[in-house]
């Protein structure tokens, strides 16, 4: 194990803690799933690109319910005072041979910014595929995702294009790193993301290998 494979993915996910303010709608899953029964827990450092920018960083929690639906509950804070969201990945088309995993996500959000309440809905299909390389494992992606926001006094739609990739370093294999960018297509945030997630168990605790 090089000490080169071990400071990249490192640098590569807290050199984000140090850029100003974010948005927090994200997408930050491809069309993998974690084995039925298991959780993983992770960090999600954010950066909003367009309007006047940002950073949010939540933190979040995945568990897998059967081997084609999980959940992830993610919390945060940053730019926006504070978030919460709760959602469901459903992949009835796994990623076999030539097929890419296709699914979709549901999300709910709820976010408190300047004594304003946010609620927001998220759909989101989704498509992704494998490829095992020399530098590990990498599972781009794919997504459209459609938001209708309601606030006190208001509600409208929002579209988003989001590209990102899973990455497993082969050394540490439990761990995934996952670089997402989200494009605003209407009425909407675009962002660049870093997910960095591992397995937990409440026995035997982090697994990183």
């Amino acid at each position: 194990m090089t000490q080169k494979k071990i400071l990249l993915p490192i640098i590569f996910f807290f050199s984000f803690l140090n850029l100003a303010q974010a948005s927090y709608l994200s997408l930050g899953e491809s069309g993998e799933l974690i084995p039925e029964g298991t959780y993983q827990v992770g960090a999600a450092p954010q950066l909003q690109t367009n309007h006047n920018g940002g950073f949010n960083i939540g933190a979040f929690l995945d568990a897998a319910w059967t081997d084609s639906l999980s959940s992830r509950f993610m919390v945060g804070a940053g730019d926006v005072d504070f978030y919460v969201s709760g959602s469901a990945k459903f992949v009835p088309f796994p990623d076999v041979a030539r097929q890419p995993a296709i699914g979709v996500k549901l999300s709910l959000w709820y976010a408190r910014n300047n004594a304003s309440n946010i609620n927001t809905l998220q759909l989101a299909p989704l498509v992704s595929k494998r490829f095992q390389t020399d530098n590990g494992l990498l599972v781009p992606y794919a997504a459209y995702g459609i938001s209708n926001y309601s606030t006190d006094s208001k509600s409208k739609t929002g579209e988003q294009f989001f590209i990102g990739s899973d990455w497993k370093n082969p050394d540490f294999e439990n761990v995934t790193l996952t670089g997402e960018v989200a494009f605003s297509l209407k009425d909407s945030t675009s962002s660049v993301s870093v997910f960095a997630s591992l397995p937990f168990d409440s026995q035997k605790g982090f697994n990183l290998k």
